[in-house]
């Protein structure tokens, strides 16, 4: 009996607990934010106002196609992002558009590989930045970018904004919070355990798999 008092409340404690356990809040001095496209439009509000509490000096929008939370015109979600954080008043000189293609690769980690190709090729001397995503995706978001910049000498931290659809601290009362927290979890538990980090700048690194038309090219 108490065995099974013991584990009723370890179990309790865990579902209190994960949403503000995937939810990392790491950030670091810095004036660098990389923010990640994809994300609706209130956490974008908060990115900028990130942005301007912080006095950073650039911001970096990612992310691949598809994008359709404000409008069908955008071929990415890092333009779609720029559109708004421009529209809310950051200046188009302070932000660089850093979009990916269709690939099988993980589209965070791609998106990491795409901003540090970037940072290296432009010759920014970039030495640090935050990374700024919704919720539960940032402790993913976090090691997936650690990943990509492993050697670089660059440090990264996160910030993770407030999901506008749940609370963290009873995420398990909604359709939306449960899906997010438990879909997070088995991707955080999935790249912890099974995601091979491909050599710096080869093509496994941003295509996971090479496309047909680079195979028929190449064979």
């Amino acid at each position: 009996m108490i065995l099974v008092i013991l584990i009723y409340f370890l179990l309790k404690f865990s579902i209190e607990k994960i949403g503000f356990f995937l939810s990392e809040q790491q950030p670091i001095t810095s004036k660098v934010l990389v923010v990640e496209g994809w994300q609706q439009e209130d956490a974008l509000v908060q990115a900028y106002e990130e942005f301007v509490k912080g006095q950073h000096t650039l911001v970096i929008t990612t992310g691949g196609p598809e994008a359709k939370n404000f409008s069908d015109k955008f071929d990415s979600y890092a333009e779609q992002a720029t559109f708004r954080l421009e529209s809310l008043g950051i200046p188009s000189s302070k932000i660089v558009i850093i979009a990916t293609p269709e690939s099988a690769q993980n589209r965070t980690f791609l998106s990491a590989v795409y901003v540090r190709d970037w940072m290296e090729f432009s010759k920014s001397k970039i030495t640090s930045f935050n990374v700024i995503t919704t919720g539960v995706h940032s402790r993913r978001t976090h090691y997936l970018y650690e990943q990509a910049f492993e050697g670089t000498g660059i440090d990264i931290g996160v910030l993770s904004v407030q999901p506008s659809d749940y609370q963290l601290d009873s995420w398990w009362q909604t359709s939306v919070g449960a899906k997010t927290v438990i879909t997070e979890f088995i991707g955080w538990l999935h790249v912890l355990c099974c995601f091979h980090t491909p050599e710096p700048n080869s093509q496994e690194e941003k295509w996971a798999v090479l496309p047909s038309s680079i195979k028929r090219a190449t064979e």
